[in-house]
């Protein structure tokens, strides 16, 4: 009786190792996706290029930007008219979107955004019409990738709103070809390239990023997302992902973005280095930034200046307010076809806690007085000086006042 009672128990324990043991093996399979083997890699001289795209300048991208408001023909881009509209508030701005979206507000929300947005500088710093380099790029992708083998993917550092891009384009935009070949949930949409859409231009061809898929690397169309320097390094501070750097202060009194060492007991927790330095983890690399400005500033040299394959540019600030002309623009791109009725994301397009919806970003991203709310004025007065310049002009996030 004993022999059976124990054979019993040893079962049952059996069987619950075995249940921690798959547990374990998913748990793993999930960190391994996002840590792997840490390697240190120089960015310098190291940009791919397999593509046959073309090196665009800053002075070409300047003139890009100047003639905005013509597309890939020389036509007149479509702008929406109630958007740009120079005698269009910001408040009715938001409050149109919001409509749009199906956001309903009470009486207390709509005055939360009237006196939120009411005084903000918006406009002068952003401008009233969106910012899209690239363009020009759109015809040599769509001639060197059939239309059933294309695939838009965001790329951008983290919180840019990559994820929401998706989600957009994947509600709104298909390209027929593809369906017609491989199926109607083939829209020829991806969450990102196969290199991942965060990782540096150097892993382009070397990377295998998961939910990228197994195509070649050359038929993504990377939709590059930037955001404005002072409100990404904010974010960051929120929702860190793979990114690690020295933090001064405790929960409710830490200080982020810290930037630099504001005093001497953060330069000796600096080991008395001058800038607070950032590693970020790229798959099997991690590389070392100087600061947040350094991250901001490489990263975006890279897509927007350096590599040479077709690829779109486009600010988080356009993609909020103008988002049906953003994805219409990528759509029409690819060479896709867009649904007759356009799909807003009310909902917040990320499963984490404290993650933004629409009236939230509204709400944070257009008052411009948030955008300098957490910076200690060293930081701000260190990022305004290293920040590269030909970057903030070009993408208007340096005002006049500044």
């Amino acid at each position: 009786m004993s022999t059976g009672i124990a054979d019993s128990n040893d079962i049952r324990l059996l069987v619950k190792l075995l249940k921690s043991a798959v547990v374990i093996v998913i748990i793993q399979i999930i960190f391994l996706n996002y840590v792997t083997t840490t390697k240190s890699f120089q960015m310098t001289s190291m940009y791919d290029d397999t593509s046959g795209g073309t090196s665009l300048s800053v002075d070409s991208w300047s003139s890009s930007v100047k003639s905005n408001d013509q597309g890939n023909d020389g036509k007149p881009v479509n702008i929406r008219e109630n958007n740009n509209d120079s005698s269009i508030s910001l408040v009715e701005m938001a409050l149109d979107l919001l409509g749009k979206a199906g956001v309903e507000l009470d009486d207390k929300a709509k005055e939360e955004v009237t006196s939120s947005l009411g005084k903000s500088n918006y406009f002068e710093l952003y401008g009233r019409e969106p910012i899209v380099l690239g363009k020009e790029s759109c015809q040599v992708y769509r001639d060197n990738v059939p239309a059933a083998e294309r695939f838009a993917a965001p790329m951008g550092m983290f919180n840019t709103g990559t994820n929401l891009m998706y989600k957009y384009l994947q509600g709104n935009c298909a390209i027929k070809a593809k369906q017609k070949k491989y199926g109607e949930y083939s829209k020829g949409i991806r969450l990102q390239p196969s290199w991942g859409k965060h990782s540096p231009s150097v892993l382009r061809g070397k990377n295998k990023a998961s939910m990228g898929g197994l195509a070649p690397y050359e038929h993504f169309f990377p939709v590059v997302i930037l955001k404005d320097p002072f409100t990404f390094m904010s974010s960051l501070c929120r929702h860190w992902y793979q990114a690690d750097w020295i933090r001064f202060g405790f929960r409710k009194n830490m200080r982020c973005p810290n930037l630099t060492p504001n005093n001497e007991e953060e330069l000796s927790k600096n080991l008395r280095r001058p800038t607070v330095s950032v590693n970020v983890k790229f798959k099997d690399y991690v590389v070392k930034y100087t600061s947040m400005v350094d991250l901001w500033n490489t990263w975006y040299d890279d897509y927007v200046l350096k590599v040479d394959f077709p690829r779109m540019i486009v600010r988080f600030e356009d993609f909020l307010f103008h988002t049906e002309e953003i994805v219409t623009q990528v759509c029409d791109c690819i060479g896709g076809e867009m649904n007759s009725t356009f799909s807003y994301e009310a909902d917040s397009s990320k499963p984490i806690p404290g993650a933004s919806n629409l009236l939230t970003s509204v709400l944070k991203y257009a008052n411009t007085d948030n955008r300098f709310k957490e910076f200690s004025e060293q930081d701000k007065e260190y990022a305004m000086k290293n920040l590269r310049p030909d970057l903030m002009e070009m993408f208007h996030y340096q005002s006049k006042s500044q």
